[in-house]
């Protein structure tokens, strides 16, 4: 793997805001794109991890069969760790005390945040680009 390759991957927080209509299509991109870049690099694992409703149609948008990549919610991410994860409307994401903490402690080499609305508490400082 190149020296660039590393650093684009662990360049730690990226968060990313799109319009509510593009929410789902935006986060199977990146993740498509985390995905591949692994790949490329001899592999890893990348989580796409969503509010429940959000997680069963980006499971659709990505298809099935691509290596390296799962898409969950919150709750069926706990106790696991990927080196990527994408945490898709952070705002939703909260069936339980405690699942938002679980979705943004899951990578171990970076995060990506795609959010179409304002960011919670405690998230509002990351800068969007």
């Amino acid at each position: 793997m190149t020296s660039r390759r590393r650093a684009r991957l662990d360049d730690a927080v990226d968060a990313t805001a799109v319009a509510g209509h593009d929410l789902v299509a935006a986060a199977a991109r990146l993740a498509l794109d985390h995905a591949h870049r692994m790949a490329d690099a001899d592999g890893g694992l990348v989580a796409v991890i969503a509010p429940p409703a959000l997680a069963r149609d980006i499971a659709r948008e990505v298809g099935s069969g691509v290596e390296g990549l799962s898409v969950m919610t919150a709750r069926q991410s706990k106790g696991l760790e990927f080196d990527v994860a994408i945490v898709v409307d952070p705002a939703a994401i909260g069936e339980r005390p405690g699942d938002l903490y679980v979705a943004l402690t899951r990578p171990t080499r970076r995060l990506d945040i795609v959010h179409a609305g304002p960011l919670p508490a405690g998230l509002e400082h990351l800068r969007s680009v």
